[in-house]
């Protein structure tokens, strides 16, 4: 959601993000208002709003390990580059302001929610 490269026609068929709440309806409307509110932000320092939540994970503390997920090369140097940047208490305190964490919508338990059993056969 970050990257803004959402699929404008949404997910395809066996693509697990379809069904989650964040990607659909209100949820997703609300949702984008806040990764725009945060490339406004990132936009200044000339780096992307994905590489800004990277570097607030990394500014939570030694105990947080972001794992983002990527396809492409390009996309491993991005999220590469946001350990260099250094966020002051300034920055966080803007970046809880515009988009804080109560603000986001839909489930959050990815594996839970996306995880579906399968009986052997």
């Amino acid at each position: 959601m970050l990257t803004g490269a959402l699929p404008s026609g949404g997910f395809g068929d066996g693509d697990f993000r379809g069904g989650d709440p964040r990607f659909q309806g209100e949820q997703l409307a609300r949702n984008l208002a806040l990764v725009n509110a945060v490339g406004r932000l990132a936009a200044p320092r000339g780096i992307t709003a994905g590489q800004l939540a990277l570097a607030w994970l990394l500014a939570q503390g030694p105990d947080v390990v972001p794992i983002p997920g990527t396809r492409r090369r390009e996309r491993l140097a991005e999220n590469a580059a946001a350990a260099e940047i250094e966020l002051s208490t300034a920055d966080l305190q803007q970046l809880e302001q515009v988009a804080p964490r109560a603000a986001w919508t839909g489930d959050r338990q990815s594996f839970a929610a996306h995880h579906t059993t399968r009986t052997p056969t």
